[in-house]
């Protein structure tokens, strides 16, 4: 027989209880009519035992005629499937299929961008989808170690600290990853083999900042019904969260080409119209036809008549590689025309011109990338040049809050230091300044040395995407070689 779990006790006394008989329930004692003793509340403070937390292993329903059945629980990951996102070898299949519409988007947005013809474009996409499949199989032609790497970032938290055996930084497996970057340096490397338009890293670059190339959101392009299946972590390689402004872009050409195993030639004549673009109209020099010339000489006397690219992994790739290498005989040259005085012009005024020319040509979707230095000279025009000049006391509150927000009076088109709006005015802004400052020929005030340099260097680094000490290293590894000759 069970024990029972009555006691006796006192009479109860609660309304004239005579109950002698209790029983403890939830802490409280009760007797045999209900009635609780007062004063009789135990507490169990003692932390012998571990809390436990328990699950029902089956689902009870109940159905239409009223019979109960019992049904296992659906697990997590089950509920996650029933859902419709992926993971493992399946999310990756996916991800190959939702990656290679987002080259395709971005191959046709390019093609539109620069105006390719309809020659021209049937060869690109052709000559990128070449690319691409050699790639892919380069890429996903490893063992299944890789797989469990990405099923372990798959189901793990972006906040959440990955397991001990899963190095994500190794650069193996790095490798082994496509994101939207790889995409647009796989359309660059179609575009060098094929050469039908002179198209350089800093056209691209500029392409991305201005958004008329999608990178920071390219996730709104790609059909939703992907993406549902599709883990965080692939969303993450879709869409970039950062420009390219730091050797990003320039690292992965250098991966797609050893995924691809092969080396680019490519004649110095390419990057004739990149010089002299770079001369006249991003550090707008009057000299600019005679410092070409200066460029093309020295290019000679180094014995430079092609560039290779080749898939090196050395941390000194970049001095190497055309652009930057370019850059820095540009500032080479540069350097040594205000040096000797062949500029015959004021630097001085060359830096204002300069500094105000990139105010003016600068377009709003850059302003996020504005310094603060630049950002106070542009409020400082706003406050010269559109801000209403009519005392505020004058004004009543409403003008006050409108004036805020519109300029009523009517534009001076005749101001020279109006805002460029579109690219033609900006191209024409070009000219007039080269022409402006050719006719000022006395050298009135100098900069210095170090002022020259300082603004050669963070202009050139700023259009290609690297840092300002990357470009100082390959400018001394260039200089080195302009020593050499003899």
């Amino acid at each position: 027989m069970a024990k029972s779990t009555w006691f006796r006790g006192p009479p109860c006394g609660t309304s004239n209880c005579r109950s002698r008989l209790y029983r403890t329930t939830d802490g409280l004692t009760i007797c045999q009519f209900g009635h609780v003793l007062e004063g009789a509340i135990e507490i169990n403070d003692d932390q012998d035992q571990a809390i436990v937390t328990t699950k029902r292993l089956k689902h009870v329903q109940m159905d239409d005629r009223g019979s109960y059945s019992a049904t296992p629980q659906v697990g997590g990951s089950q509920m996650k499937r029933d859902e419709g996102r992926v993971f493992g070898r399946e999310a990756k299949e996916v991800y190959l299929r939702t990656i290679s519409k987002l080259l395709k988007l971005e191959l046709d947005k390019i093609v539109e961008v620069f105006g390719f013809s309809e020659n021209v474009a049937n060869d690109l996409e052709n000559i990128v989808k070449r690319n691409w499949v050699n790639v892919l199989g380069s890429v996903h032609r490893g063992d299944d170690h890789d797989d469990e790497i990405e099923q372990e970032e798959e189901e793990t938290e972006p906040n959440e600290e990955k397991h001990e055996g899963v190095e994500m930084s190794d650069n193996k497996y790095k490798d082994k990853q496509i994101d939207a970057l790889d995409v647009i340096a796989i359309i660059y490397l179609s575009l060098l083999e094929i050469r039908a338009y002179p198209i350089y890293v800093s056209d691209i670059l500029e392409k991305i900042k201005s958004n008329e190339i999608p990178y920071i959101r390219t996730l709104h392009l790609i059909p939703k019904k992907m993406l549902d299946k599709l883990p965080i972590v692939y969303h993450n390689r879709l869409q970039m969260f950062s420009l390219p402004t730091n050797t990003q872009i320039y690292r992965k050409i250098q991966v797609n080409l050893t995924r691809l195993n092969k080396s680019m030639t490519i004649p110095i004549d390419f990057y004739f119209p990149y010089i002299f673009r770079i001369l006249s109209e991003v550090l707008i020099l009057p000299n600019t036809p005679d410092l070409f010339m200066t460029s093309y000489e020295l290019l000679k006397l180094l014995n430079i008549n092609e560039f290779i690219i080749n898939p090196s992994k050395s941390t000194q790739f970049l001095y190497n590689y055309p652009e930057i290498y370019l850059a820095c005989i540009i500032i080479f040259i540069g350097q040594l025309s205000f040096k000797t005085n062949l500029a015959k012009f004021s630097s001085f005024h060359w830096l204002k011109t300069l500094e105000e020319y990139e105010l003016q040509s600068s377009y709003d979707t850059n302003v996020l990338n504005w310094s603060d230095g630049k950002i106070n000279n542009y409020c400082d025009w706003l406050y010269d040049n559109v801000i209403y000049k009519k005392s505020n006391e004058d004004l009543t509150t409403t003008e006050k809050r409108l004036y805020q927000i519109f300029n009523y009076e009517k534009e001076d088109t005749s101001h020279e230091n109006r805002v460029v709006e579109n690219k033609d005015d900006n191209i024409s802004l070009v000219y007039k300044t080269l022409m402006k400052m050719d006719c000022q020929l006395v050298a009135t005030t100098t900069a210095t040395e170090e002022e020259i340099n300082n603004k050669l260097f963070m202009t050139l680094s700023t259009i290609l995407g690297i840092t300002s000490n990357d470009l100082i290293k390959c400018y001394d590894y260039v200089i080195k070689q302009i020593k050499k000759i003899k």
